[in-house]
Protein backbone atom coordinates (compact mmCIF):
# COMPACT_ATOMS: atom_id res chain seq x y z
CA UNK A 1 0.00 0.00 0.00
CA UNK A 2 2.77 2.49 1.07
CA UNK A 3 4.58 1.79 -2.25
CA UNK A 4 1.05 2.20 -4.25
CA UNK A 5 0.34 5.77 -2.62
CA UNK A 6 3.62 6.93 -3.98
CA UNK A 7 3.88 5.57 -7.15
CA UNK A 8 0.53 5.45 -8.62
CA UNK A 9 0.48 8.83 -10.23
CA UNK A 10 2.60 12.07 -10.01
CA UNK A 11 -0.89 14.07 -9.64
CA UNK A 12 -2.50 11.78 -7.01
CA UNK A 13 -0.18 11.54 -4.03
CA UNK A 14 -1.68 11.34 -0.58
CA UNK A 15 0.59 11.88 1.91
CA UNK A 16 0.97 9.10 4.65
CA UNK A 17 3.38 7.31 6.80
CA UNK A 18 4.02 4.62 8.58
CA UNK A 19 6.04 4.05 12.02
CA UNK A 20 9.30 3.58 10.58
CA UNK A 21 8.79 7.58 9.07
CA UNK A 22 7.92 9.00 12.60
CA UNK A 23 6.30 11.88 13.55
CA UNK A 24 3.05 9.66 13.43
CA UNK A 25 0.50 11.91 15.43
CA UNK A 26 1.11 14.67 12.20
CA UNK A 27 0.46 11.95 9.17
CA UNK A 28 -2.58 13.03 7.51
CA UNK A 29 -3.12 9.18 6.32
CA UNK A 30 -1.40 5.99 8.65
CA UNK A 31 -1.11 2.70 7.37
CA UNK A 32 -0.46 0.27 9.79
CA UNK A 33 -1.20 -3.56 10.09
CA UNK A 34 -2.26 -3.20 13.80
CA UNK A 35 -5.40 -2.17 15.61
CA UNK A 36 -3.59 1.37 17.26
CA UNK A 37 -4.25 4.45 15.45
CA UNK A 38 -1.35 6.81 16.66
CA UNK A 39 -2.30 10.00 14.56
CA UNK A 40 -5.50 9.92 16.22
CA UNK A 41 -8.01 9.49 12.74
CA UNK A 42 -11.92 9.52 12.40
CA UNK A 43 -11.81 7.21 9.37
CA UNK A 44 -10.40 3.58 9.23
CA UNK A 45 -9.99 2.21 6.06
CA UNK A 46 -9.39 -1.87 6.32
CA UNK A 47 -8.31 -4.02 3.81
CA UNK A 48 -7.60 -7.71 3.25
CA UNK A 49 -10.35 -8.78 5.03
CA UNK A 50 -9.59 -7.06 7.98
CA UNK A 51 -11.79 -6.38 11.32
CA UNK A 52 -11.02 -3.84 14.05
CA UNK A 53 -12.31 -4.37 17.48
CA UNK A 54 -12.46 -0.60 18.26
CA UNK A 55 -15.11 0.18 16.10
CA UNK A 56 -16.33 3.24 18.59
CA UNK A 57 -13.09 5.48 17.61
CA UNK A 58 -14.49 6.08 14.28
CA UNK A 59 -17.30 7.97 12.62
CA UNK A 60 -16.49 6.02 9.70
CA UNK A 61 -15.30 2.53 8.86
CA UNK A 62 -14.55 1.44 4.90
CA UNK A 63 -14.46 -1.88 4.73
CA UNK A 64 -13.07 -2.69 1.19
CA UNK A 65 -12.73 -5.87 -0.39
CA UNK A 66 -12.88 -8.36 -3.82
CA UNK A 67 -16.10 -9.27 -4.75
CA UNK A 68 -14.83 -11.40 -7.15
CA UNK A 69 -13.05 -13.36 -4.67
CA UNK A 70 -16.43 -15.52 -2.87
CA UNK A 71 -14.25 -16.21 0.56
CA UNK A 72 -13.70 -12.33 0.92
CA UNK A 73 -17.61 -11.38 -0.22
CA UNK A 74 -18.49 -14.32 2.42
CA UNK A 75 -16.49 -12.32 5.08
CA UNK A 76 -17.82 -8.96 4.07
CA UNK A 77 -21.46 -10.30 4.25
CA UNK A 78 -20.78 -11.54 7.50
CA UNK A 79 -18.99 -7.92 8.88
CA UNK A 80 -21.89 -6.39 7.09
CA UNK A 81 -24.52 -8.51 9.37
CA UNK A 82 -22.45 -7.44 12.40
CA UNK A 83 -22.32 -4.04 11.57
CA UNK A 84 -25.90 -3.88 11.15
CA UNK A 85 -27.09 -5.81 14.20
CA UNK A 86 -24.95 -3.41 16.17
CA UNK A 87 -26.81 -0.68 14.76
CA UNK A 88 -24.32 1.20 12.82
CA UNK A 89 -25.53 2.69 9.38
CA UNK A 90 -24.23 0.85 6.73
CA UNK A 91 -23.70 1.45 3.27
CA UNK A 92 -22.47 -0.71 0.01
CA UNK A 93 -20.95 0.86 -2.79
CA UNK A 94 -20.30 -1.53 -5.91
CA UNK A 95 -17.46 -1.30 -8.76
CA UNK A 96 -18.89 -0.82 -12.14
CA UNK A 97 -16.86 -2.27 -14.84
CA UNK A 98 -16.34 1.43 -16.30
CA UNK A 99 -14.74 2.15 -13.14
CA UNK A 100 -17.37 4.12 -11.28
CA UNK A 101 -19.70 3.24 -8.22
CA UNK A 102 -22.29 3.09 -7.57
CA UNK A 103 -24.52 2.70 -4.43
CA UNK A 104 -26.37 -0.40 -3.54
CA UNK A 105 -28.14 -0.61 -0.44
Amino acid sequence: MNTHLWAYHPNSFIPHGTAKDGHTADQPVFLTAGNDNPNNSDILILTHDTENVDTETYTMICDMFDGRKEEQLSAARNRWKKYKDAGYDVTYWQQSANGGWSKKA
